[in-house]
């Protein structure tokens, strides 16, 4: 499935795209409205090549990337029939980003038959990056430090 190698490329790669897109809102953003009414950035973009090109060169992964802009125009993974995709959110919650507010973040995923199997969150204004696979647990990484073992409390009883 994901190794614990591959995982590490993954965290090292958003937290460079969540670098420069700080770098692209400090520059200057170009803001386009999409046909949904929503807003995209030069800064969404560029993440979402830099994502894409990652996930198929440097993890040599050919399975089809479903990016939030792509779904709009029609490409989604039961159109291609994919057993096996990558979700990507480059930025989400693009308007927080536009506005400087820390609550924005960098969003990947790994869909087999249906079932999430790797997922990650990072968030470059907190300089924090949540991640968790089924083969490898869940994880909590602060800056560059260790990476902390998070796990979820079991749900009250009704």
């Amino acid at each position: 499935m994901i190794s614990l190698q591959d995982i590490e490329k993954i965290v090292a790669c958003t937290q460079k795209a969540g670098k420069r897109a700080k770098t692209l809102r400090e520059a200057g953003l170009r803001i386009e409205i999409k046909n949904d009414g929503s807003k995209v950035t030069n800064a969404d973009k560029e993440l979402d090549t830099i994502l894409t090109n990652f996930i198929k060169n440097e993890l040599n992964n050919q399975d089809l990337i479903i990016s939030e802009e792509d779904v709009g125009h029609g490409n989604s993974p039961e159109a291609h029939n994919n057993e096996s995709f990558w979700s990507i959110d480059p930025i989400d919650a693009t308007n927080a980003f536009i506005k400087g507010h820390p609550y924005w973040t960098v969003n990947i995923a790994y869909i087999v038959n249906g079932s999430p199997i790797f997922g990650l969150i990072h968030a470059p204004d907190l300089n924090t990056t949540w991640y968790g696979s089924i083969e490898h647990k869940a994880f909590k990484k602060i800056d560059n430090n260790v990476p902390i073992p998070i796990s979820v409390r079991t749900a009250p009883k009704e």
